[in-house]
């Protein structure tokens, strides 16, 4: 086990993670809202994306577009906790002395690509 990043503990990052996915989810609920209702394929929907934002606005109200978000954050709670949490301890359990992760490690822990600049390939030969 390498250099550890200590700056939030296990319980802090699932915390977090919870926070982020529930809020997450909150912010882009109508998006949700619109998208499964033109999938359904209700009249609100016929005239396009754009508009069937103002067509469930003014049939149901703002409330409308968040519609099961209540059920649906806590679902996303622990789901985003868990994977938050674990995407950070694994970062800490494989990354090397320097705290730095390999290409392999870094898949491995869930970063994969993320965070790479152009050239930075250090450990794919």
């Amino acid at each position: 086990m390498g250099k550890s990043d200590t700056r939030l503990t296990f319980t802090q990052n699932f915390i977090s993670g919870g926070i982020a996915g529930v809020f997450s989810r909150t912010f882009t609920s109508p998006l949700d809202v619109v998208k499964i209702l033109a999938q359904v394929g209700t009249a609100d929907t016929k005239q396009g994306f754009l508009k069937s934002f103002s067509n469930i606005y003014q049939k149901e109200g703002l409330k409308a577009f968040w519609k099961g978000n209540g059920v649906a954050c806590v679902r996303l709670f622990p789901y985003n906790a868990v994977q938050f949490a674990t995407f950070h301890w694994l970062k800490n359990a494989l990354a090397d002395a320097n705290g730095k992760l390999g290409a392999l490690s870094a898949a491995f822990s869930g970063d994969g690509w993320c965070g790479r600049r152009r050239g930075d390939l250090t450990g794919l030969t």
